[in-house]
């Protein structure tokens, strides 16, 4: 019986999105999810997606940055002294930067 074009693309999807699982833990999850598909199933499906397998499948900085850059904020806190006529005074700096934008 061949697999359902749905259920490729549930296996692709939680492959990308958890790179760190392996095809037991794949069909693991698939199982909850209402899907049974064996373990050669799900490898087949990822190698002919052209995804390797868990451990050769981590997500890069980059690739993580990209996906999670629009929840992400970068902080950094830091004292400025300026010279003034009085003397000098200490400025308290706190910067945020959205990465997305």
């Amino acid at each position: 019986m061949p697999t359902s074009e749905q259920d490729v693309a549930l296996v692709r999807r939680l492959a990308e999105e958890k790179p760190s699982w392996g095809y037991r833990r794949l069909v693991g999850a698939l199982h909850h999810l209402g899907a049974s598909l064996s373990k050669n199933t799900v490898a087949r499906i990822l190698e002919d997606g052209g995804l390797r397998p868990a451990p050769k499948r981590t997500r890069s900085w980059r690739r993580f940055l990209e996906q999670q850059g629009a929840s992400m904020v970068a902080a950094d806190f830091f004292t400025v002294e300026l010279t003034r006529g009085w003397g000098i005074q200490r400025v308290h700096v706190l910067v945020m930067m959205h990465l997305a934008s």
